[in-house]
């Protein structure tokens, strides 16, 4: 009976599980169904979906596999209206304020000039759609490495992500509600189930809803569609079916012999024992020969071998694998000639051919793109030497310059009338052949046709010229040669058509000949090489695509960019020889009909020290008499590099020094210091001599201040020094570079350690990269009623508009939180002003009217003034400062401090120190105020730089150190420096160095904009770690922090103590910043006096002994 019972409630439980399990399932399904309760289209076919625009674009229907393709190839010479959209039903009608989804499965299947296609979402606005919102994203066709998907972002920078944009995706936006006031809607996009994009804001356009896909007016498209949904609410994308990897276990092999590689894939979502093939097809997309095979999946992971015979011929594959109805290709393979690897000749890099500071023009201390003739070759008149090297600064003004030498070892001469091209021409009646920011990359090639010597430079990047001469020195305008777009099929997308050089070579069956290898450059910022030829030297036929890519290879990594291409032939064979942003320069065969693209590699590795420091391009070639080959070529970081000479070595030169290397580890020494001298020989194949048979003999200018001894420097009294040191190996001398040493006399300075990161961009919601800068801390809980945490950190955004925001904390340490994602809370709208950038927040509490004076920087050219009472929402108050102030002697005034401190004899009560600029060198000026409002600027400068500066100093702070004053401001090396100032302001000297930057992280080599607060007996300094021009591959600027510990002091017994929480002291030697200077604490009762007395104090730290 029991069991019966059990066995019939058993039975009851299943029924009751399988009917739940049903139901739920079932609503589950209708509940998906149901979630696209505005628009759930596939493209099957057209429907009540539009298609508008004209021109040559179309939309076309495929519907076997059940997508659209929207493509638009050219752009017509009149643009006007000429968009193409797919476009939503015409009685769309998406939610006024509410928020809603819409997803479209999509992918580009091939490439178009210019940013890409669009997909974008237009809501409605509130006054007659007068004020709408679009929601808009660019798909740019690539890999997972060169495709990308770009979001249009309204209230700043755009924002992207590198996707493989090729294949089949799922994007999503999830729009959020309107605000009613505004109008404004922010936007999140998932790619996949992948959240890329959040909060974007969406711009501004009128006119009612819609969906489109396609491209707007100027733009090129080619877009796949498979379906379009969109849903009320904000509807977040679940894992998805996906063919998610394919990797290949080669991706090249060259023809003519049997190849089997091994494909192994990953999937999501597919069920195991699904089988899945994979195909080899070609670059179209097309099967080839039947290679194919299966395989089956696993725990959604999968493996097969593809035989490729030997009877395949050179071209580029993919390995197409299709699982479940889904499909996805892998990376390029390629199959090419077989071919020998090319042997050059080695290349040794000897030396700059002049040093950067010996140049007589030298407008922007960066040379770049050699160029050299042989006048034995083709003679002139009068030849200044035998052979003329042409190169050119790339920074504006720029301007083609000349050096000339007896030999290719040189010695090099600069020409004492440089430039001979500058970035302006005019004609004999005064008229202008160009006017442009510069002109650069020079080359120089004897041209048969006219008998003249011909020069291709750039300037603007956009457009080639040519010159002509029959001197090398005086030249003839030619005019332009080629233009960007002149490379583009479409007529435009191309950005910059530079860098070009010029042979003589005839391509079989064409009548060239001259060829022109150029580099361009497109929207997406990939530059390629391209090549023209011509009969003549001056009429050129642009092709257009491109010779050599740096993605065409999988292998090769260009970092996005080829340049500085020489094409030559060698050994019978056709070569450019270009560089790329790796720094190194690369050999890629190009045949000589200009129709093959093999990469064969690196043909030199650039030395990570001298002259290259990792980065070598835009190479030259010449054989000298001997049968020796040179080469010269722009080595050194972009826009710092020079003229580097390099050639075949024998064994014997190998062992010569090529270059000798001073260093201390110290950037100023004290009196009474000692430092190791740190010597390091290079020799000229790249090693490090032991310096055995080496001697070294050290130049100091002034022995009675440094004097070197047993291998040490010592530091006798404070005063200015030139150290070097020269190196004699088989009686060949080199000696290092000068090093200027700044000597200051031993002062007890405070420490600090090497900081650490406390906020940085990647914490600051859609800023991620952004560069931030210029902390300044107050204690809020002593000042405002309910403050967000215990301390507020101000701080900058570096970027053309700048602004001011707001971190958190509840202890100095931290940790810091960002107010509001990071939105800046002073902006240039404060003041109504909207030109220039606001930064450099400079917080002071006024106890007159109980509130807090914010003083900030506007434009690097003024000072305001505004106030809050909560430290988060300010009022705008006035300009307090002008350039007019400084009659002239300053042109910049920003990265200010405001404190309470009186200058003896002045009468004031508030003293700010200012960034000033006079001739280009950043300085410190002041100012003094009774009151805060209005202010009396001393026109000469406070302190200027010094040599070890290297031109510049900013930010300047008071610091106030065993009852001492000190002013503290950072420098153009990257370091924190330190400088006594007197009562009255009129006599200061430079102590040294507070805070050396340490080269790795935080700091990267720079601190700057310190900030300090003092609280507890220990002294916090804030500071800006990093360069504030980061972004890509180079790190953005981040905030740091460190700390020291203080000797507690007793005070002096005439002194009443100070409370620093007691507003009603006053002091001339206590200057306050809110909570910003560092005062010596005066907090010792008289026991502790005492105490102290009896039994000393521990020693500061003295300078020497760092």
């Amino acid at each position: 009976m029991k069991k019966s019972i059990f066995k019939r409630a058993s039975i009851l439980s299943l029924v009751i599980m399988i009917f739940f399990n049903f139901t739920h399932v079932y609503a589950y399904n209708i509940g998906q169904q149901d979630v696209w309760n505005i628009i759930n289209k596939n493209m099957l076919n057209l429907g009540d979906w539009r298609t508008i625009g004209a021109g040559d674009g179309k939309v076309e229907f495929n519907q076997e596999e059940g997508v659209a393709n929207i493509s638009k190839s050219t752009l017509a010479e009149d643009e006007k209206g000429k968009y193409l959209w797919l476009a939503s039903p015409t009685k769309l009608d998406l939610p006024d304020n509410g928020a809603f989804t819409v997803k479209v499965e999509a992918r580009v299947p091939a490439d178009v000039t210019g940013i890409g296609s669009e997909i974008s979402i237009r809501a409605k606005g509130i006054d007659n759609n007068e004020n709408g919102r679009i929601a808009k994203i660019f798909l740019t066709y690539g890999d997972k490495n060169t495709g990308k998907v770009t979001a249009i972002n309204g209230n700043g920078d755009d924002l992207t992500v590198n996707i493989d944009t090729s294949i089949w995706h799922e994007y999503t936006f999830l729009v959020g509600e309107r605000d009613k006031t505004t109008g404004d809607r922010d936007f999140t996009l998932y790619i996949d189930n992948n959240k890329v994009f959040e909060n974007v804001s969406a711009k501004k356009m009128k006119d009612g809803d819609l969906i489109r896909l396609g491209a707007d007016v100027g733009n090129l498209c080619n877009l796949d569609v498979k379906s379009v949904k969109a849903g009320t609410g904000l509807i977040e994308p679940e894992e998805r079916k996906e063919i998610s990897e394919i990797l290949l276990s080669s991706y090249n092999h060259k023809e003519g012999k049997e190849e089997t590689i091994n494909t192994s894939i990953k999937t999501n979502l597919i069920d195991d024992g699904t089988v899945f093939e994979a195909i080899l097809v070609d670059s179209k997309n097309v099967p080839v020969n039947g290679i194919r095979n299966t395989g089956t999946i696993m725990n959604n992971k999968g493996e097969v071998d593809l035989t490729l015979p030997a009877s395949l011929s050179k071209g580029k594959y993919y390995v197409q694998v299709k699982a479940d109805g889904l499909s996805r290709n892998s990376d390029l393979y390629t199959i090419s000639e077989n071919l020998e690897a090319p042997v050059f000749p080695k290349f040794y890099s000897v030396d700059e051919i002049i040093e950067m500071e010996d140049y007589k023009y030298n407008p922007t201390e960066e040379f770049n793109f050699p160029s050299i003739v042989d006048t034995k070759v083709h003679p002139i008149k009068n030849p200044i030497d035998r052979y003329y090297m042409f190169y050119a600064p790339h920074d504006a003004p720029a301007g083609i310059c000349l050096a000339t030498a007896p030999t290719l070892d040189g010695p090099w001469t600069e020409y004492e009338s440089n430039p001979i091209i500058s970035k302006s021409w005019k004609d004999e009646s005064g008229k202008y052949y160009y006017n442009v920011s510069h002109v650069s990359s020079p080359d120089v090639m004897w041209n048969s046709t006219y008998n003249k010597y011909f020069m291709y430079f750039h300037g603007e990047n956009t457009v080639t010229r040519y010159a002509t001469s029959d001197d090398l020195v005086n030249w003839t305008y030619g005019g332009e040669a080629v233009k960007a777009n002149d490379f583009s099929p479409t007529g435009t997308g191309l950005t910059e058509a530079s860098y070009a050089r010029v042979v003589e070579h005839e391509i079989p069956g064409l009548g060239n000949k001259y060829i022109m290898t150029i580099m361009v450059n497109n929207k997406a910022n990939m530059r390629k090489i391209y090549y023209a030829h011509s009969k003549d030297g001056i009429n050129w036929t642009a092709v257009k695509e491109p010779l050599v890519s740096p993605d065409s290879d999988p292998n090769m990594n260009y970092a996005n960019n080829v340049s500085g291409a020489y094409f030559m032939e060698w050994e019978g064979r056709y070569y450019v020889i270009c560089h790329g942003s790796t720094g190194n320069i690369y050999s890629v065969e190009v045949g000589e009909s200009l129709d093959k693209e093999i990469h064969w590699g690196v043909m030199y590795d650039s030395s990570d020290d001298f002259p290259d420091y990792t980065r070598a391009g835009a190479p030259v070639f010449m054989k000298d008499d001997n049968g020796v080959w040179h080469m010269f070529y722009e080595g050194g970081k972009r826009l710092h590099a020079n003229i580097i000479h390099a050639k075949e070595l024998s064994d014997e030169e190998k062992k010569e020094i090529k270059y000798v290397s001073l260093k201390i580890n110290k950037p100023s020494l004290v009196a009474g210091e000692t430092v190791k001298a740190q010597v390091e020989v290079l020799l000229k194949d790249n090693s490090i001599s032991d310096l055995k048979n080496v001697e070294l003999k050290f130049n100091s200018s002034n022995e009675n201040l440094l004097k070197y001894e047993n291998g040490n420097l010592i530091a006798l009294a404070p005063g200015t020094v030139e150290l070097s040191v020269t190196a004699t190996y088989s009686n060949k001398s080199v000696t290092s570079d000068v090093l200027t040493i700044e000597i200051f006399e031993d002062v007890d300075l405070p420490e600090f350690e090497t900081g650490e990161i406390i906020l940085d961009s990647d914490e600051l919601t859609g800023r991620t990269g952004t560069n931030i800068e210029l902390p300044s801390v107050i204690k809020a809980e002593k000042y405002f009623e309910e403050p967000i945490d215990k301390y507020y950190m101000y701080f900058s955004y570096a970027s053309q508009s700048g602004g001011i925001a707001l971190a958190t904390a509840p202890s100095p340490e931290g940790p810091w939180t960002p107010y509001n994602n990071g939105e800046p809370i002073i902006t240039r709208s404060l003041s109504g002003d909207l030109s220039g950038e606001v930064t450099g927040a400079a917080p002071i509490w006024n106890k007159m009217t109980n509130e807090l004076n914010m003083y900030y920087s506007h434009a690097k050219n003024s000072v305001m003034l505004a106030t809050s009472k909560d430290g988060i929402n300010f009022k705008f108050e006035k300009k307090v400062i002008d350039l007019s102030d400084f009659n002239g002697k300053s042109s910049q005034a920003y990265q200010v401090s405001v404190y309470e401190n009186e200058i003896a004899n002045n009468g004031n009560k508030y003293t700010m120190l200012i960034t000033g600029n006079k001739g280009g060198k950043r300085q410190v000026n002041y100012a003094t105020s009774n009151d805060g409002l209005d202010w009396e600027v001393n026109e000469e400068a406070l302190i200027t730089p010094i040599d070890k500066d290297k031109g510049n100093i900013a930010s300047p702070r008071l610091m106030i150190w065993d009852n001492k004053k000190y002013i503290v401001f950072h420098n153009s090396k990257g370091d924190i420096e330190i400088q006594s100032i007197s009562d009255d302001f009129k006599t200061s000297k430079r102590i040294g160095t507070l805070y050396d930057s340490v080269i790795e992280e935080p700091d990267l080599n720079r601190s700057a904009d310190a900030w300090f607060y003092e609280e507890d007996n220990t002294l916090h300094m804030y500071y800006t770690a990093g360069a504030n021009n980061g972004g890509g591959s180079k790190p953005s600027s981040r905030i740091a922090h460190t700390s020291v510990k203080m000797d507690e002091k007793p005070t002096d017994p005439d002194v009443k103590p100070i409370d620093p929480d007691d507003e009603s002291n006053e002091n001339v030697d206590t200057p306050k910043t809110g909570d910003t200077v560092s005062t010596l604490p005066y907090v010792l009762s008289m026991f502790a006096g005492f105490v102290i007395l009896f039994l000393g104090r521990k020693k500061p730290i003295s300078l020497k002994d760092k």
